[in-house]
């Protein structure tokens, strides 16, 4: 999996895709789901990174964000590491939760935004389970969560 850096252009966009430890059913446990979704909303509502979608599949976490006040590999480091710390602290253990680094796109126009947005939000519907992107409890698509818009620079691309 390739990793991500802190050498990114400002306001740059990323879709980020994190896995389960061994690529295992671990997000399947609501708890965990409940902590890893808590963490990534946390982490935006303390300014770490701009949060526009994301899905929270049993055996991997795709995200869109931008990256705020620190740098791309430090915002998955937060959510990994902070959901981690917490899962282990309700298991009594230090099982591992998440595979190693990360893989990352640079997300460069509104098309290639509204590609990854549409990939993302229909793999619960792909893997079979809900029918309906608005039905998985653990996305964007279901409008629980509050989001930032589509980034700014990707709209004033898209209109030049």
């Amino acid at each position: 999996m390739r990793r991500g850096t802190n050498q990114a252009a400002d306001g740059a966009t990323y879709f980020v895709t994190a896995k389960s430890w061994e690529i295992t059913f671990w997000f399947e446990v609501l708890k965990a789901s409940q902590i890893i979704v808590g963490k990534l909303l946390d982490y935006r509502d303390r300014g770490d990174y701009l949060l526009h979608d994301f899905v929270l599949m049993p055996r991997h976490l795709h995200l869109i964000l931008t990256p705020s006040s620190v740098g791309l590999e430090k915002c998955v480091q937060v959510i990994k590491g902070g959901s981690s710390l917490e899962i282990h602290k309700l298991r009594g253990s230090r099982t591992e939760v998440w595979e190693q680094g990360y893989f990352a796109v640079l997300i460069g126009n509104c098309q290639a935004y509204q590609t990854k947005r549409n990939f993302m939000i229909s793999s619960p519907v792909i893997e079979s389970l809900v029918k309906e992107p608005e039905m998985w409890e653990w996305g964007s698509a279901s409008g629980k969560y509050k989001l930032d818009p589509v980034p700014r620079l990707l709209v004033e691309k898209a209109q030049q």
